[in-house]
């Protein structure tokens, strides 16, 4: 994406849609991911498969933080 990287696209689809429901997937270290909080999960690479359904999973069913 030019001009922009992955994280700054989410803060910016987060701050213009506060309900929408968004996964971080990132190798990035926590200093390196300041504003991935409480209101936008994440997910560490490398994960299986399974760990991204369930993932997924909670996110859509309201349960994942």
């Amino acid at each position: 994406m030019p001009g922009m990287d992955g994280l700054e696209l989410t803060h910016h689809i987060t701050r213009e849609r506060p309900g929408i429901k968004v996964l971080v997937m990132s190798g990035k270290t926590s200093s390196e991911l300041q504003f991935v909080g409480k209101s936008v999960p994440l997910l560490r690479k490398p994960f299986l498969p399974k760990t991204l359904w369930e993932t997924m999973h909670a996110l859509l069913a309201g349960s994942a933080e």
